[in-house]
This record gives C-alpha cells, sequence and structure tokens, in this order.
C-alpha cells in the first residue's frame, strides 16, 4: 500500500535532488511544482527526530520523525514555494521521512499529528 507524501522547499533544485534520493525507494506518481510565490506557508513545519519509536496508543508503529511543536519552530518556512509530492510505499515511508529531514524539507503539519 502506498501512502500520500508532500513536502516544501526553497528551491527547484532542492525539490530535485530530493526526488533523485527517494528514486532508490518505492515511489511512484513524483511530481515538482512550483508554487505561488505569497502562498501562506505558516502549515508547514520541519521533520525532527522522535526520541522513542515505541507503537503508539492505537497499536500503530511510530515513526521515526515528527513534526516540530510551534514552541521549537524558528518560523524559517519562509519562501518554500516548491512542493514535492509522491507516493512512497508504507515500508519505505520512515526512510523517505529521514530524506526530507535530513533535506530540509518542511511537511504539512496536520498530516503528521497522528504520527
Amino acid at each position: 500500500m502506498y501512502k500520500q507524501l508532500q513536502a516544501y522547499f526553497r528551491s527547484e533544485n532542492d525539490a530535485e535532488d530530493v526526488r533523485a534520493k527517494l528514486n532508490k525507494l518505492h515511489v511512484q506518481n513524483v511530481q515538482v511544482d512550483t508554487l505561488e510565490t505569497d502562498y501562506d506557508s505558516t502549515f508547514t513545519a520541519p521533520l525532527i527526530a522522535r526520541i522513542g519509536t515505541t507503537p503508539n496508543t492505537a497499536g500503530m508503529p511510530a515513526y521515526p520523525f515528527k513534526v516540530m511543536d510551534d514552541d521549537m519552530l524558528d518560523h524559517n518556512n519562509e519562501g518554500r514555494n516548491v512542493s514535492l509530492e509522491c507516493e512512497v510505499h508504507e515500508e519505505d515511508f520512515a526512510e523517505a521521512l529521514k530524506i526530507l529531514s535530513e533535506n530540509d524539507g518542511y511537511v504539512d503539519r496536520e498530516q503528521f499529528k497522528s504520527f
């Protein structure tokens, strides 16, 4: 089963570098797009390493990354007008999140609240 993943970057080169790194995983429908320059980017946040990877209360495995809490955010999300969208096989999802984290990719914080 594949999961939807979307990330935001400062430049098309950054997004294309991540696309190349994601190609080693089971991904499909990878697209890189430039967004309007005046869109509201306050919904995005970086991924940070999770301290523990024990199952969450629903019994689902926790991913090794989570969205940075608002009080820790430095609001460095401005100027991220290039999006990368893809579908990642669930077996590779944690590795895809690691690639995003290592390459300064920001994600929609609402999508990751349950992780």
